[in-house]
């Protein structure tokens, strides 16, 4: 099973340089993607990116 932590350095990995992804918002994503739930957000720039995250 895969932890928020780690999902979140592999989002940070893989985004932060092509996407401007930063550590909190790597947390909130990889939060919703461990827990499968859905990220509302009012800044969807910030997550749709993001693969397997279902961002309202």
């Amino acid at each position: 099973m895969e932890v928020i932590s780690d999902l979140s350095k592999k989002l940070v990995f893989d985004y932060a340089k092509s996407h401007s992804l930063d550590i909190p918002d790597s947390l909130i994503a990889a939060t919703a993607i461990i827990n499968n739930i859905n990220l509302l957000s009012y800044n969807k720039k910030d997550f749709k990116f993001i693969n397997n995250l279902k961002l309202l």
